[in-house]
């Protein structure tokens, strides 16, 4: 990872410092703990963590999506969900003093920030606001992927289809109503483990139902709203 450093930017000037971990209960002060923090870049496919490695810190992502998973085999994965800018990937091993428990990879370019386990516990001593803030953090995600692992056992690969797509929206088109998506059908069935056929029917179906649409073979969203109830296993 150290050859993908960028430039150091502080966590007090983070531009997703509002939506992150870090949206509250921290002064600037907690930030110079943060003075060695590693600013990494991952191409698409690049992992960031894999099940089952021992816990050397936690990622808050920057920008970019990235798919969060269980390898099942070779050719499968188990989807849990798909992490977006201002998520942190892997605090809760810090928790549970526990080896990695899923996969993280990027979809696309990804832009994020390691914070090394020796700095959390410098931080969680450093103030009882700091514990209880990122304790309720981290009893959200426990509630957040019970309800995934519920949600997902239901799910088609159609719901999963549009699930991606509204994850890999860009950030700054997300009020517009139409929305490209610049990935191609094969990078789309790489990113949910299925085959590029079953992905083009269930494409074909969406086209129909004028929720999408393609053009010069890649795809915009057309209309969300509909995308958006699909990707909660609604009919």
């Amino acid at each position: 990872m150290e050859r993908n450093n960028l430039p150091k930017l502080g966590c007090s000037n983070c531009k997703i410092r509002n939506i992150s971990l870090f949206a509250n209960g921290l002064s600037d002060s907690h930030f110079e703990l943060f003075a060695e923090k590693k600013e990494l870049v991952f191409k698409k496919g690049e992992k960031l963590i894999s099940d089952g490695d021992e816990f050397k810190g936690f990622f808050c992502i920057q920008s970019g999506t990235i798919k969060i998973y269980k390898p099942i085999n070779n050719k499968n994965d188990f989807i849990l969900w798909f992490a977006k800018p201002g998520e942190s990937i892997g605090i809760d091993s810090f928790f549970n003093n526990e080896n990695y428990q899923y996969s993280a990879s990027a979809t696309g370019i990804v832009k994020a920030c390691f914070f090394s386990a020796p700095k959390i516990n410098e931080l969680m001593q450093n103030g009882s606001v700091t514990y209880m803030r990122l304790m309720e953090y981290f009893c959200e995600r426990i509630d957040f992927i019970e309800k995934r692992i519920t949600s997902i056992a239901q799910k088609k690969t159609k719901s999963h289809l549009a699930e991606l797509l509204i994850a890999l929206r860009n950030d700054e088109t997300a009020d517009e109503k139409e929305t490209n998506i610049d990935y191609s059908i094969k990078d789309l069935a790489n990113i949910i483990g299925t085959t590029q056929n079953y992905l083009y029917k269930i494409s074909s179906e969406l086209i129909k139902e004028k929720i999408i649409s393609f053009e010069r073979k890649k795809l915009k969203i057309l209309d969300l709203e509909k995308l958006s109830i699909l990707a909660k296993g609604a009919k």
